[in-house]
């Protein structure tokens, strides 16, 4: 991988960067802001949808199963 950093002159001044160079100074600058973001945040956590799902389902059979037979009562 290639680093680009600004060449400076003799009396400290920046230099002006090609296209080339700007691109590839741009790029780098947002993989180190992606590095950072990752090393910060945490982790997604992943929900259990699928369990939430069926207990919820299994709530309302029983809700269901008990509101047929006060019927039949």
């Amino acid at each position: 991988m290639r680093v680009v950093t600004r060449p400076l002159t003799a009396r400290g001044v920046q230099v002006s960067l090609g296209p080339e160079e700007a691109a590839i100074a741009q790029s780098q600058h947002f993989d180190q802001l992606e590095a950072l973001w990752n090393k910060i945040s945490p982790p997604r956590r992943r929900s259990n949808k699928t369990y939430v799902k069926q207990t919820i389902l299994k709530i309302r059979e029983r809700q269901f199963q008990s509101a047929l037979s006060a019927r039949s009562s």
